[in-house]
C-alpha cells in the first residue's frame, strides 16, 4: 500500500480532508448567499433601512433586522430608552 503525502489526503479530527471540508463549505456559502438574497428580496426599501446601510459594518441584511426589530423609532422618548431596549447598556443588579 502506498502511503500518500497529498494535503489534501489527511484527515481532520471529524475524519474528513480537505477536498470534503472544501465541499461542505462551498454548499454552506451557496444556502447562505441563497437566503440571504430572499432576506433582501423582502426589503420594502424604506428610508429607516437605506439610513442604516450607510453605518459602517452594518450591511443589507443586518439593516433589515434592525429595522424590524426597532420597528417605530418616534416610540422611544430619547436614545437612551433605544439602548436599553437594544441590551447596549449596562444594569446593575443588586
Amino acid at each position: 500500500m502506498l502511503a500518500s503525502s497529498k494535503k489534501t489526503d489527511k484527515l481532520d479530527a471529524h475524519g474528513m480532508n480537505r477536498l470534503q471540508r472544501t465541499r461542505i463549505k462551498n454548499r454552506i456559502h451557496a444556502s447562505l448567499n441563497k437566503y440571504g438574497v430572499h432576506i433582501e428580496g423582502t426589503s420594502d426599501g424604506s428610508r429607516a433601512i437605506e439610513l442604516l446601510r450607510t453605518i459602517p459594518g452594518i450591511g443589507a441584511i443586518l439593516s433589515i433586522v434592525i429595522a424590524h426589530e426597532i420597528g417605530d423609532i418616534a416610540r422611544f422618548p430619547s436614545s437612551s430608552h433605544l439602548a436599553a431596549y437594544a441590551g447596549t447598556t449596562p444594569r446593575v443588579h443588586a
